[in-house]
């Protein structure tokens, strides 16, 4: 029963972080469209969409909080692997384990402040204060949501490494200063 209920969890987080990283990219796509229409229209007619610097902002709040449980899944985070690649596997996993529980503190830690915040914006019915006057609560929201599901993922993967269901990642011993 418990195994089930894992592997349920498992899936949940994964199919959650995929759909929220698709999510991402379609607001990288709806700011790259506004400001390519801002920058036309400023400097052809010398008229700026209203608010749309604000729109931008709040843009890359969803934009990141978005795609952090997928990136971190996908293990496509800047990782120095100067001395991991010097340590034999019982040590990596060890210092994988260190690492992902100090993730999963560090986002717990964001999630539980953006919960607050998102809670006392809704509270208030904050919006931005610009021309448009658009609500930011639903943006607050997200980024509590995105945080506590990055958090998720790095629970989920700490969980899957101390069962021994996966194993740290193999240092990358390519040498990458031939590419530069």
């Amino acid at each position: 029963m418990l195994l089930a209920a894992a592997r349920f969890a498992d899936g949940v987080i994964r199919t959650l972080s995929e759909i929220c990283l698709w999510i991402s990219a379609a607001v990288l796509l709806l700011l790259v469209a506004l400001t390519t229409l801002d920058v036309v229209l400023i400097n052809l007619v010398n008229y700026p969409i209203p608010s749309a610097i604000e729109l931008t902002e709040a843009g890359h709040v969803l934009l990141v909080f978005l795609a952090l449980a997928a990136i971190q899944q996908r293990r496509q985070n800047i990782v120095v692997d100067i001395f991991t690649a010097q340590m034999g596997p019982r040590m990596r996993t060890v210092g994988e384990a260190v690492a992902l529980l100090c993730g999963l503190l560090v986002f717990a830690v964001i999630a539980w402040r953006a919960t607050q915040l998102a809670a006392h914006s809704f509270a208030i019915r904050e919006i931005a204060s610009s021309f448009l006057g658009f609500p930011i609560y639903p943006v607050k929201a997200i980024m509590a949501f995105g945080s506590i599901l990055v958090g998720c993922e790095f629970l989920r993967q700490l969980v899957r490494l101390v069962l021994g269901i996966d194993r740290p990642p193999a240092p990358d011993l390519t040498d990458h200063a031939e590419a530069i």
